[in-house]
């Protein structure tokens, strides 16, 4: 498991190393992005890297842009569709179940951060383009257990991409990424578990929510 985590396969590396800076070409293309706190990334080590989910545009500007290619966990649903689907498998995304515990998933995902590698997670699950939804705990439990450093990302903007295209202009799209820090221990039993889970899940998304405006904020408003 280990050796195949951390060596992936060649038609992988090799659509990662033509894709990624295909798809920022594309983004300059399509759009105006902008990159803020990048001096903010790890220089090495693992760690878990959270953001917010307006489009399905997001998770490949997060890692079209960032620094140097990092695993990924992606909806499986979205998996299963025709060109977003092959390019989530190409890039070898893991697919995750929505609204399901998937302990081969948390598996896979504990593993490839004990490796030393950096994973994107979209801790609320699915799109909300109309403000931050309640998000799963998966993020805060993988951060703790696999005791890993969080980087939060704040992305705006690319929920209007498409239809600012349709009206002839191209939008502003940014990604601010913000300093990184690591959440407290959890207790392994006992009904506390459950309640600074979802503290530190607010913590995590709350973080996120500091790195945007305020219309972007939803239900973390009170947790910045």
């Amino acid at each position: 498991m280990r050796n195949k985590l951390i060596n992936r396969p060649r038609r992988i590396r090799l659509f990662r190393f033509i894709g990624r800076p295909t798809f920022r070409n594309l983004y300059r293309i399509l759009s105006k992005p902008k990159v803020e706190g990048i001096d903010n990334v790890p220089k090495e080590g693992p760690y878990l890297i959270t953001a917010n989910h307006l489009a399905f545009t997001d998770p490949p500007l997060v890692l079209a842009f960032w620094p140097k290619p990092v695993e990924a966990l992606g909806a499986a649903n979205m998996m299963s569709r025709h060109i977003f689907g092959w390019i989530m498998r190409s890039y070898g995304a893991y697919a995750v179940q929505r609204d399901s515990f998937d302990r081969s998933v948390v598996r896979i995902a504990l593993n490839v951060l004990q490796n030393g590698r950096p994973l994107f997670i979209a801790p609320e699950g699915s799109r909300s383009p109309t403000g931050m939804k309640p998000a799963q705990p998966g993020a805060a439990y993988l951060a703790v257990k696999a005791s890993v450093p969080i980087v939060p990302v704040g992305v705006m903007g690319t929920e209007q991409m498409f239809a600012a295209l349709r009206s002839g202009y191209r939008a502003p799209i940014t990604m601010r990424i913000g300093k990184p820090y690591q959440l407290p221990d959890i207790p392994p039993h006992g009904k506390e578990r459950h309640k600074i889970l979802k503290n530190h899940t607010n913590e995590i998304m709350g973080r996120i929510a500091a790195l945007l405006p305020s219309e972007y904020h939803g239900v973390y408003a009170a947790h910045i």
